[in-house]
């Protein structure tokens, strides 16, 4: 992920890349047909089974911030309290409820502790 971050900052500082162009969305809302509204409609098409695909593989901004998530001093920790349900697993919309996640793409929702069935098994605390 952060790998596509420097590719498209230094293509945007280089070379002025145009990232909405690249990816049509001009040319969506204009009703161009092309290569751009193509890769527009590609993306739109994976968000039906991949949970904001944009954000997660493209955008720039959400690799600067899954990178500085993955270094937090704070979030959400499981307890021994924890019974291992997977409640919290299903609940999370990024898939990084597990024990073993990094934690680089959460943005503190909350669902995981909302679906949590036993009381301070999980929390948001210092790691």
């Amino acid at each position: 992920m952060g790998g596509v971050f420097v590719v498209f900052f230094t293509a945007g500082i280089l070379f002025s890349f145009n990232l909405l162009g690249a990816l049509g969305v001009h040319d969506l809302f204009h009703l161009a047909v092309g290569v751009p509204a193509a890769i527009f409609l590609g993306i739109l098409a994976l968000s039906a089974f991949v949970y904001r695909p944009f954000c997660r593989f493209v955008c720039p901004y959400g690799a600067l911030l899954a990178v500085a998530s993955s270094e937090s001093l704070y979030r959400f920790v499981r307890t021994d309290l924890c019974i291992e349900c997977g409640r919290c697993e299903r609940a999370c919309p990024v898939d990084e409820a597990k024990r073993t996640d990094a934690k680089a793409e959460c943005y503190m929702c909350g669902r995981c502790v909302e679906v949590c069935p036993v009381e301070g098994a999980l929390h948001y605390a210092r790691r």
